[in-house]
């Protein structure tokens, strides 16, 4: 169970990069980094693991291993969303000895995030399902595959996620 609320909280972390990015004025596609990004990305992934992650007295050293390797510049090159996620995934899982943690960028869901209303007393925007997305779960019997009475009167529930529809 403890997995599952890992990797439930881990796909939140999703979420983290997309209201952050700056686009390039070119009027280009490919996401830019700077360094305000960066430490704005830093600084929600640390609130993100303050307020929801399974394992708080691992947050300290997560926080203290990704500050220090912002404030050393040890992200100052990266300039690709791919190459920081990638290198946020791998602080993350060293720092919290936890291969569950992982940093992504989705475009699709950033502009999502970008077009929603902001919601003012939230400070990490989310969005409702979409209406593909409510179909999914509900084909997926939001992801409940079984249930089972074990012998010695041992309830056995195999939920693969919670769905939250609100």
């Amino acid at each position: 169970m403890k997995n599952l609320i890992r990797k439930l909280f881990l796909c939140s972390i999703i979420s983290l990069l997309l209201p952050s990015i700056v686009w390039s004025q070119a009027g280009s596609t490919t996401p830019v980094l700077d360094s305000r990004t960066r430490k704005q990305i830093v600084e929600n992934i640390i609130r993100h693991l303050q307020t929801k992650y399974v394992v708080p007295e691992k947050v300290k050293d997560i926080e203290a291993a990704l500050r220090t390797k912002l404030q050393n510049g040890g992200y100052d090159k990266i300039e690709t969303t791919s190459q920081f996620a990638s290198a946020l995934t791998q602080d993350l899982r060293t720092a919290g000895s936890d291969l569950h943690l992982f940093v992504v960028y989705d475009p699709a869901l950033e502009k999502a995030l970008l077009a929603a209303p902001p919601t003012p007393s939230v400070k990490l925007q989310e969005l409702p399902p979409s209406a593909e997305r409510l179909v999914e779960m509900r084909e997926s019997n939001y992801d409940f595959h079984k249930l089972e009475l074990l012998r010695g009167n041992i309830g056995y529930l195999d939920l693969r996620s919670f769905v939250d529809l609100d």
